[in-house]
């Protein structure tokens, strides 16, 4: 909508500074802005810092393969290469459908799998920011992960 919106005022260079401030200068009328850690760091040509004070989420996310209903194929694979292998580059591309972020970690780590990798030099494990959740009641199609707590006994 605002690219439309800039285009009907005037062909669109995206290495002109002046139209990206003004496309920015669009998105933002009606917010709150950015924050003034952010903008200071802009207006000094900081850019590690600005780097630093542009990240929209937090860092902290734990990556989570899920059993989604539909690739139990794909999810049985990548679960016996784990077993096999420990946490691979290629399992983890291989992961990438089935892979969703969880800032929850005490969640997390009460009803995942920690995965591993191994060092090259002797084998020894290293732990890493991915887990396997193995209890699929606990991932939801709509609302992802959900760790309700379960009861297995008699009301």
């Amino acid at each position: 909508m605002y690219v439309q919106n800039l285009m009907k005022r005037h062909e669109i260079d995206c290495s002109n500074l002046s139209h990206i401030e003004e496309y920015y200068q669009m998105l933002y009328q009606y917010g709150n802005g950015d924050k003034k850690a952010l903008r200071e760091a802009i207006a000094e040509e900081d850019y590690p810092e600005t780097e630093k004070q542009y990240r929209m989420i937090e860092q902290g996310s734990m990556q989570v393969i899920v059993p989604y209903s539909g690739e139990t194929e794909l999810y049985k694979t990548i679960r016996e290469k784990l077993d096999r292998e420990g946490l691979t580059n290629e399992i983890i591309n291989m992961a990438k459908p089935l892979t969703v972020s969880c800032y929850d970690g005490k969640q997390v780590k009460q009803y995942c799998e920690t995965l591993f990798h191994y060092s090259y030099e002797d084998r020894e494990k290293i732990s890493t920011n991915y887990y396997l959740l193995g209890i699929r009641d606990y991932y939801d199609e709509k609302q992802g992960l959900y760790f309700k707590e379960m009861f297995d006994g008699i009301f």
